[in-house]
C-alpha cells in the first residue's frame, strides 16, 4: 500500500506486471536478522546471531521483565468479511505481522512495536494505526492501542497517539479506500506515475521522472 501511494507505477513494475525483478538488498538481510533474533530471544529461543540480537536485546529484556504478556511476530489474516482465516488461505484478503504485543492484565490494552531498522528516522503513522484496526478485529475486548516504532540503528524510540477503540472503525473505512483504489488500477491496468523523493532508486527506467534513466 506504502508503495502504491508513493507511485502506482513503481508498484505496477514489481506486483502487477512484474518487470522489476525482487532484489533482496543488504538493508532487508539485515532487518530480517534482527527480527528473527528479536523473536527467538522474546519466544525464549536461542537466535545464534548475537550480532543481530544486540540492537534489541535491551527492548526485549526490559518487555520481558514487564510481566505483562508478550507475543512476537504475531500473524493476523483477514478475508473480505473481517473474519480470521489461515495465513495461507485462499480467502485470505489481508495479511499482517505485528512486531510485538504486550497485553495488560485485564486484557483491555496493548501495546503495538514495530522494529525498525532503517538508517533514517520516518514519520509515518499508517502502519501502526492499521496494525491496531487489525487486532481490534480478533480481540474486541481491547479498549486502548499504544503503537510505537523502535528505530534499532538510532536506539530511539517514537509512539503515536494512543488509539481507542471507537476510532477503529474509521481507520479500517480510511484504508479500505486506499484499497479500493488499488483494485481499480488492477481493473483497468492504469497505474500513473507519481514524482517522488524515491524517484532516483526507482527501477522503471522508462518513467520521466526517473533521474537515472539517461544512464540506463
Amino acid at each position: 500500500m506504502n508503495d502504491f501511494d508513493n507511485c502506482p507505477m513503481k508498484y505496477a513494475g514489481a506486483r502487477f506486471f512484474c518487470t522489476s525483478p525482487f532484489i533482496q538488498t543488504e538493508a532487508l538481510i539485515w532487518g530480517n536478522r534482527v527480527h528473527k533474533a528479536g523473536e527467538f530471544f522474546l519466544k525464549g529461543k536461542n537466535p545464534h546471531d548475537n550480532a543481530a540480537l544486540a540492537p534489541v536485546e535491551g527492548y526485549c529484556t526490559a518487555m520481558l521483565r514487564s510481566g505483562l504478556r508478550v507475543e512476537a511476530e504475531n500473524e493476523i489474516a483477514l478475508d473480505r468479511n473481517f473474519k480470521s482465516v489461515s495465513w495461507f488461505s485462499k480467502d485470505a484478503w489481508f495479511r499482517i505481522k505485528i512486531d510485538v504485543i504486550m497485553t495488560s492484565f485485564d486484557r483491555k490494552h496493548v501495546k503495538i512495536y514495530d522494529w525498525k531498522t532503517g538508517g533514517k528516522i520516518r514519520e509515518n503513522p499508517d502502519q501502526l494505526r492499521l496494525t491496531a484496526a487489525a487486532l481490534a478485529t480478533i480481540r474486541p475486548e481491547i479498549e486502548t492501542y499504544e503503537g510505537k516504532f523502535i528505530w534499532t540503528k538510532h536506539q530511539e524510540v517514537v509512539g503515536i497517539a494512543p488509539i481507542q477503540r471507537s476510532e477503529i472503525a474509521g481507520i479500517w473505512q480510511e484504508f479500505i479506500a486506499k484499497a479500493n483504489r488499488m483494485e481499480e488500477a488492477w481493473r483497468t491496468e492504469i497505474f500513473p506515475m507519481k514524482q517522488n523523493p524515491l524517484c532516483g532508486w526507482c527501477p522503471v527506467y522508462d518513467c520521466l521522472h526517473n533521474t537515472n534513466r539517461k544512464n540506463r
